[in-house]
């Protein structure tokens, strides 16, 4: 009976515990600002990397704004900003990144101490890696992030470039990008063997893993892979059967170009 009560007290005081102690995340911090003549641009970064991952020891700084969300899990601890010369993937080991670099917001970020790394002819910047197979790793803690990245004043969501398949180039990597009259054709390397009519594969019938698949879209005899996450909430909604025009985060898979799709939001039926 004694042990009997004194489990019940623990408990007691474990649930007012709890309910007192609310573990949020940290508070968002202050929009910040930089002076101009302190900031590189994201293209004059991108000129550091020369074929081996680039470790910063100076007081580099770049800005840029916002153009992805993770908000509907598409993507998972990265995020990306765009200046007037380019875009660049930005890699933080932490999820729900939506909530502190929104969309169209000026982000700063002081490059000591970072990495810039090359992933299959995508440039990241993040932390030096531990893995021999990358050579970028995640930011790791909120002291560490804090550091490194700065919130800016918020501003409009920036307006994609509309491009055609052919005019793609590889400075157009980690920009946002519109492309028109898009038809899906088929699913590229198929897990099961046929085409899967969804944006990816959350339910395997063997009760894997989601799968994530790259969809093949064309335009006339050019095409571009749309890469989405089984683990996207859109994952299982049916691919569009009419021409569609599509906004993305442009990537490359060496040397096969990808779209990344924010949300479905990105997708407009064409009239």
């Amino acid at each position: 009976m004694k042990l009997l009560k004194t489990f019940c007290l623990l408990a007691i005081v474990a649930i007012t515990f709890n309910a007192c102690f609310k573990f949020d995340d940290p508070p968002k911090q202050e929009p910040v600002t930089f002076p101009p003549e302190k900031i590189i641009s994201i293209d004059s970064l991108k000129s550091f990397h020369r074929g081996q991952p680039v470790h910063f020891t100076d007081s580099i700084m770049i800005s840029g704004r916002v153009i992805s969300s993770d908000r509907s899990g598409n993507l998972y601890r990265e995020f990306f900003i765009q200046d007037e010369t380019g875009g660049l993937k930005i890699k933080v080991a932490r999820s729900g990144l939506y909530n502190f670099y929104r969309l169209g917001q000026t982000i700063y970020i002081n490059c000591r101490g970072l990495t810039l790394g090359n992933y299959a002819g995508t440039l990241e910047l993040g932390w030096r890696s531990v893995d021999p197979r990358y050579e970028t790793g995640f930011i790791e803690g909120q002291w560490l992030i804090n550091q490194h990245i700065f919130q800016g004043p918020q501003g409009d969501p920036l307006e994609p470039r509309t491009v055609t398949l052919q005019q793609l180039n590889r400075s157009m990597i980690g920009t946002l990008v519109r492309i028109e009259n898009l038809t899906f054709s088929h699913t590229d390397r198929s897990p099961t063997g046929v085409n899967i009519p969804t944006w990816a594969f959350p339910f395997p019938p063997d009760g894997a893993a989601p799968v994530t698949l790259s969809q093949v879209f064309t335009n006339g005899s050019n095409s571009i892979i749309v890469r989405t996450s089984g683990y996207a909430r859109f994952a299982g909604t049916d691919m569009p059967t009419e021409p569609v025009n599509m906004v993305g985060i442009l990537t490359i898979f060496n040397t096969t170009y990808q779209l990344v799709l924010r949300d479905l939001n990105d997708v407009e039926v064409r009239d």
